[in-house]
């Protein structure tokens, strides 16, 4: 909008009065748009070029730095893209495409991003919202829940606030109680392979000296693949693999059982940058030692610190990087065999070496 101030002849007494031209902004853009197309006083050249195909366009600098504040940091040299205005007109879009098919997508997506708006949108919506996300539980026949435990699939049913409005979950749910406490045989599950390459992997070891190879095989084109050695030489250790990272647990640096080269430290390989790192070490040195994973955990048993054969049992959490002291076994082993099951035991048996056994010999 122009405004023009006119201060009228002394004849006509002394008063103003002000004029707005309406059109003037986009007689203004016009009349650019016209010198443009004739290519007058254009001091910008444009490529644009997709694939084999390529154009140019020429423009005037202060008409595109109008437009949007990336040409502003381009045209002052500024490797700065800042779009503010269409990156939240994407957040207000997606957040109006709120649905549950595509909350935890979208949420994902935004915290990747970082846009936090979207994400805090999303994440709200997921916790908030449960009475619409009730007819997209069908997906639970694709859950391996006959792998589940009667006990803990009695509580969903009886707790769960989105099983209890869905009555055909409810009964899916039930039937599948109903067979695991009559011990009736079910069909095994479809085998769902990942699409990320199954490897095997090998780390450590000993031959004459501890060893710090790192190896995976892959069985699909038997193929072995040296990767990044360990940062320390270890045999007698453990290894798992939590949350897409390969764990080397304890062991022992070069030979013998003499005390002095136990280890208590803990590395992680990071598979994507093929690269070792230490994590918090052990509470105690152990060689000889069993390990497992258990909801998000790592869990070491027993082993040999040198001199004792270990009855301990302790805890990894790699949220907070802390190990803790969880409880003792009946009696102190090394060479500790650990495996995981969904039911309790009445009769349990780890094995491993004895302090009267290695006393025999």
């Amino acid at each position: 909008e122009c405004q023009a101030e006119v201060t009228p002849s002394h004849g006509n007494g002394n008063k103003q009065f002000q004029y707005t031209l309406a059109d003037h902004t986009n007689q203004a853009f016009q009349i650019m748009n016209e010198l443009r197309l004739g290519q007058q006083l254009c001091d910008v050249k444009l490529k644009v070029k997709y694939n084999d195909i390529e154009e140019e366009f020429v423009a005037h600098k202060i008409v595109l730095a109008s437009s949007s504040p990336v040409f502003i940091h381009v045209m002052n040299g500024a490797v700065m893209y800042q779009m503010d205005s269409v990156v939240k007109a994407c957040c207000d879009f997606l957040i109006q495409q709120l649905d549950p098919s595509n909350a935890i997508g979208i949420a994902s997506f935004a915290e990747q991003i970082g846009c936090h708006e979207l994400h805090q949108k999303a994440r709200e919506y997921i916790y908030m919202d449960c009475e619409n996300r009730r007819p997209y539980i069908q997906p639970l026949r694709a859950v391996r829940c006959h792998s589940l435990t009667p006990n803990f699939l009695q509580l969903q049913i009886q707790r769960c606030e989105i099983l209890r409005g869905d009555a055909r979950s409810q009964d899916y749910l039930s039937q599948i109680f109903k067979d695991l406490t009559l011990h009736k045989p079910t069909q095994p599950p479809q085998v769902r392979v990942p699409k990320i390459p199954q490897v095997i992997y090998v780390a450590g070891g000993y031959y004459r000296q501890s060893l710090s190879f790192f190896e995976a095989f892959n069985p699909a084109d038997g193929e072995w693949l040296s990767l990044a050695s360990l940062e320390m030489p270890r045999s007698g250790l453990a290894g798992c693999v939590l949350g897409g990272l390969f764990y080397a647990v304890g062991g022992r640096n070069m030979g013998g059982y003499d005390g002095t080269d136990q280890l208590n430290s803990v590395e992680r390989y990071d598979i994507e940058k093929d690269v070792w790192s230490f994590v918090a070490p052990m509470r105690h040195r152990r060689s000889a030692l069993g390990v497992t994973v258990h909801q998000g955990k790592i869990y070491v048993l027993g082993g040999y610190d040198g001199s004792t054969f270990l009855d301990g049992v302790e805890c990894y959490d790699p949220n907070t990087d802390t190990w803790t002291e969880v409880t003792r076994m009946m009696s102190g082993r090394s060479g500790v065999g650990v495996a995981i099951t969904m039911e309790p035991c009445r009769k349990q048996q780890c094995g491993g070496l004895f302090p009267e056994m290695a006393k025999d010999g």
